[in-house]
């Protein structure tokens, strides 16, 4: 890969006319990758500052992990070469999958903090990825048991596995429990936690809806979405979100949107942070898509980058948000949304960019892509 950045890149955004504070410095940092990497990813970054992600050389991905200046790669093995990291734990605790571009032949892989490795024994036919990590190194596994069967497997760092009855899972929290919907009789969704002991524990939606639960807050607050089914082509059916809403204390509460018809909290496991504040997508009254926060009983339109629409990805425990948003020229960049201001992280070298995860201290990580690939990177916003 040509690279066409190199060191950290640092740009100086301006501020509206009037403003007091001082315009922010966005520093872009492309993380380093082995010789010969034509496309690098990062996925998930820790409040020491640890990143993990993979890199592919010779057609084969490595996993990585970040460190500062330097990288670390993560062992695959001698019959599943390849590798990817997806998410780490505080403590250091790396989860991710090896295999070969056969789906068929992924495993679910845990790096530990001591060097070993072990792999989680599986009973469906193929994991789809990691969608969650929680402190213990518990991680939430999309797989395909059949055909066109979903379900969800809690993979745990000894290497032990759950395999649940949720249809869609979203979230793993601290003590274990999964955030996630069964279907019903109806072909219906109905939003259910499940503990870590096998309880499964319906949340309350009006007669006639459907629902599913995304993320943990606080206590036993949960976030999650009410809406319809509808069937696909084939026997397909899949979830149409109609507003985003939290469950507390026996309650729902429904969130609203800005505007528009429709909200729905973020998919990607990290759509609430540990204060129970909520990120999602909303409609407007124009019809456009915006990112927001719920915070303390209020929906607050993050806006954009001059363009249409914006999507977050991951919001920290100081209220940090980070996403991507369409600009005024139509690409995608990566964004931090922090105190009532949007900033543009740009994409440095590239076309457009995209940011996955943001740590407490407000260090942000994701992806550019350039003419050549995609590379992994690093943004500091001062």
């Amino acid at each position: 890969m040509r690279l066409l950045i190199s060191g950290a890149l640092a740009v100086a955004l301006l501020v509206p006319a009037g403003t007091a504070q001082a315009a922010p410095t966005v520093t872009a940092t492309p993380l380093p990758v082995p010789a010969g990497t034509t496309d690098s990813a990062v996925y998930d970054i820790n409040n020491s500052g640890v990143a993990v992600g993979n890199a592919t050389v010779g057609g084969t991905p490595q996993a990585l992990r970040w460190e500062g200046s330097s990288y670390t790669a993560l062992p695959g093995s001698t019959q599943r070469p390849g590798a990817s990291a997806a998410r780490i734990t505080d403590s250091g605790v790396v989860v991710g999958s090896v295999g070969e571009p056969d789906i068929n032949q992924r495993a679910i892989r845990h790096w530990r903090a001591d060097g070993t490795t072990g792999d989680c024994s599986l009973g469906t036919w193929a994991p789809l990825g990691v969608q969650d990590l929680n402190e213990s190194g518990a991680a939430l596994v999309n797989t395909v048991t059949s055909g066109r069967r979903f379900s969800a497997t809690v993979c745990r760092a000894d290497g032990s596995t759950t395999t649940t009855a949720l249809s869609v899972a979203y979230a793993i929290s601290d003590d274990g429990s999964v955030a996630g919907a069964r279907t019903n009789t109806n072909y219906t969704y109905v939003p259910t936690i499940l503990s870590t002991g096998g309880t499964t524990t319906d949340l309350p939606v009006p007669a006639g809806q459907a629902g599913v639960a995304y993320g943990f807050g606080s206590g036993d607050t949960v976030a999650g979405a009410l809406g319809t089914m509808q069937f696909g082509t084939g026997p397909s059916i899949f979830f149409v979100p109609r507003v985003a809403v939290v469950w507390s204390g026996g309650q729902l509460t429904e969130l609203g949107t800005l505007g528009g018809s429709t909200s729905v909290p973020a998919n990607t496991g990290r759509a609430v942070s540990s204060s129970g504040d909520v990120i999602g997508t909303s409609t407007t009254a124009s019809g456009d898509t915006h990112a927001f926060r719920w915070h303390a009983g209020t929906m607050t339109d993050l806006g954009t980058l001059g363009g249409s629409s914006s999507t977050p990805t991951a919001i920290n425990d100081q209220g940090q948000v980070v996403g991507f948003s369409t600009t005024a020229s139509g690409e995608n960049h990566a964004f931090l949304w922090s105190d009532g201001t949007m900033v543009d992280l740009g994409a440095p070298g590239g076309t457009s960019s995209s940011a996955v995860d943001v740590n407490d201290a407000g260090v942000v990580v994701g992806t550019v892509t350039t003419s050549t690939g995609s590379r992994a990177v690093r943004w500091t916003v001062t």
